[in-house]
């Protein structure tokens, strides 16, 4: 039987786990319309072709980051204080900004 979104995120032992799971497109949000939940997977596929770099993302305890060109690895940690709001940093490749 298929699991609901929030039975999966709660299944889930960390903040920082969440995270990696929406970048990797793991969760629906649950008004099940089909523009939503589609932004950090399509983040995560910017980083896939090497549009972005060192991706990191930090809210609440969760600290995510895809370092360099690799983004298949996804460093998370907890961190002891909460960030109220979300950060998002990246760096785009010279290369792309580069006139032909």
């Amino acid at each position: 039987m298929k699991r609901d979104w929030r039975e999966r995120i709660l299944s889930l032992k960390t903040q920082s786990a969440v995270i990696e799971g929406a970048l990797r497109g793991d969760f629906r949000t649950s008004t099940d319309l089909p523009h939503r939940g589609k932004g950090l997977p399509s983040v995560k596929a910017q980083a896939d072709v090497g549009n972005i770099e060192n991706l990191t993302i930090i809210t609440n305890r969760a600290y995510c980051s895809l370092s360099g060109r690799d983004s298949s690895v996804i460093k998370k940690k907890e961190l002891m204080d909460s960030l109220k709001g979300t950060l998002y940093y990246w760096e785009s490749p010279v290369e792309l900004f580069k006139e032909e």
